[in-house]
């Protein structure tokens, strides 16, 4: 297929990168380099694309290239590159060809780290293990990354101290691991006649139990199910707390 049959099939590739292919390759080299973008800008034949000066022919892409994906090898689109040896050296400033045969040398591929900068920053590694190392270091920054929620502790009227010690102290976990809690206040049968200042009251208590520094962040009000409020980490108070603590333990 020639040039202008190519254009009248597949239309006019306007916002798509142009991609080649060389007959003198094999048919399994050409597919499995099918996204490759030309390594020089060199006229073709048709004055409408660009090509190596090799005899490379022009065709259609199938499908666009993504931005924001990672280049490697011959996918890379810069003509100079700044580049990290596998010895993770800087050896300069040189051009995609030369970088692209030092690669080949080592039997390591070109990967793109950077295409923010001028040059770009390119590393010579396996493509293999540096996946790997992407993969291991994503893991740790989501295993760093702690997600805040509101958790939920409910006590009745008939609560004892001992259980409310208990729920006490999972709340100055929760708190300490900078999440928000709702303390709630459960009503049920006579309980939701008696006075309003008794149930807040109640709640009230069992706040003050918490070993924790807090902050009101809603305050005590009647719910679907009897009281409830919600309280969240105040740091300040707690470092105060805590360097007092520390001065009656010496």
């Amino acid at each position: 297929m020639d040039i202008a049959s190519a254009h009248e099939q597949f239309g006019i590739f306007r916002n798509l990168v142009r991609r080649c292919f060389t007959p003198r390759f094999s048919e399994e080299f050409r597919l499995s380099h099918r996204g490759s973008i030309c390594p020089e800008r060199a006229k073709c034949k048709s004055n409408l694309v660009y090509c190596t000066s090799y005899s490379f022919h022009a065709i259609v892409p199938i499908l666009p290239v993504a931005t924001d994906q990672l280049r490697i090898n011959n996918e890379i689109r810069a003509h100079e590159l700044r580049v990290i040896g596998a010895d993770g050296k800087n050896m300069g400033v040189l051009t995609l060809a030369a970088a692209l045969a030092a690669a080949s040398v080592a039997r390591l591929d070109l990967i793109e780290i950077s295409s923010s900068t001028i040059p770009p920053i390119a590393k010579i590694m396996d493509y293999g293990k540096f996946e790997y190392e992407r993969s291991k270091k994503e893991k740790v920054a989501k295993a760093k990354v702690k997600v805040s929620e509101t958790k939920e502790v409910q006590i009745k009227v008939g609560t004892g101290d001992h259980d409310m010690e208990l729920k006490a102290k999972k709340v100055a976990e929760w708190l300490a691991e900078g999440h928000r809690v709702r303390a709630e206040l459960f009503l049920k049968g006579r309980y939701k006649g008696m006075s309003e200042e008794f149930l807040k009251e109640r709640l009230e208590r069992f706040l003050l139990r918490i070993p924790y520094a807090y902050k009101i962040a809603e305050p005590i009000a009647r719910s679907p199910k009897g009281f409830a409020g919600v309280i969240e980490r105040d740091l300040v108070a707690q470092a105060k707390r805590e360097k007092v603590q520390s001065k009656n333990e010496i």
